[in-house]
């Protein structure tokens, strides 16, 4: 039977989770990185499932004779659309299932806005890189996974002249003070994105304040993740930076765990002085530059 083409449903996402692993993996270990440590499985709170629900015409999948071979996810923020996902089963990659649901994604009910297009790849991974430069997306920018043990965070203690903080909520007020760090760290606003992360049960938002204002965010993670971070200004960077590793080092998470951008070079000084080491790399692709990466660290390649 010829493969089908549709929008997923909520229905679809455990064998989506489980085509995204698989996939994965396969990637991971033909260049030598390995299977990840910690399986994905499949949560009815995902980000599969919040994009099922906030934007269902991003989201589609390929299926032969009932079985899913295939997924993609993009988003779009203001004039800024991401590919979020592109997995194919290994089995079905010579048949072109990628470069079809890249095509439907392109093109399929993109606001006319949108001019400029982006996504997170596996450095190594040399056959999306020439897919996605195909579709006129270029690198723009190294990314680097890089963990630190957490015994190692702790001496470091508080900087000098330490922000004050605050948690924030799943609020629309929390929503729009990030957005609009966001809009002027990134180059857009992305809204949904925070509303999905901030009402997650495993993280926390802190937002970072000089006086009244908020100058700088950054997510905590139960694993020991921490971004997305943004700030208003470089100067801010390093104390809001080394405020949140320190409230990282203090989850039970052995590990604290970064996505940095390559050309920042604060961040990676403050990383290798806490004895941060690179575990893998990615490449950020883009139509056009954008963003100002002194002032940012990633959340995920999904989620920018």
């Amino acid at each position: 039977m010829s493969i089908i083409y549709r929008p997923a449903k909520p229905d679809d996402l455990p064998q989506v989770v489980a085509i995204r692993a698989l996939a994965s993996s396969e990637v991971r270990a033909k260049y030598g990185f390995g299977v990840q440590k910690k399986p994905e499985v499949f949560s009815p709170d995902s980000f599969y499932a919040f994009a099922i629900d906030k934007e269902p015409g991003g989201f589609w999948i390929a299926e032969e004779d009932d079985e899913i071979v295939g997924m993609a996810i993009r988003w779009v923020r203001d004039s800024f659309w991401f590919l979020s996902y592109l997995f194919v089963a290994p089995h079905y990659q010579e048949r072109k299932v990628g470069h079809r649901l890249l095509e439907i994604v392109l093109h399929e009910g993109i606001p006319s806005a949108v001019n400029n297009r982006g996504v997170i790849t596996y450095a190594y991974n040399t056959a999306s890189i020439g897919l996605y430069m195909i579709h006129g997306m270029y690198a723009r920018e190294s990314l680097y996974r890089m963990t630190g043990r957490s015994t190692l965070i702790k001496p470091h203690g508080r900087a000098e002249h330490p922000l004050d903080y605050e948690k924030l909520g799943p609020s629309p007020e929390a929503v729009s003070q990030l957005t609009s760090i966001d809009a002027q760290t990134l180059g857009f606003s992305r809204h949904l994105h925070h509303e999905y992360l901030l009402q997650r049960q495993d993280g926390t938002c802190y937002a970072f304040k000089e006086g009244r204002s908020i100058v700088a965010y950054g997510y905590v993670w139960s694993d020991g993740q921490v971004g997305p971070f943004g700030t208003l200004s470089p100067s801010v960077f390093p104390r809001a930076l080394q405020a949140t590793f320190s409230l990282a080092a203090s989850t039970e998470a052995k590990e604290v765990s970064i996505l940095v951008p390559g050309s920042n070079d604060l961040a990676m000084r403050i990383a290798l002085s806490y004895r941060f080491r690179v575990r893998e790399p990615y490449i950020l692709m883009s139509s056009k530059p954008f963003g100002d990466w002194q002032r940012y660290l990633f959340h995920s390649p999904p989620l920018l």
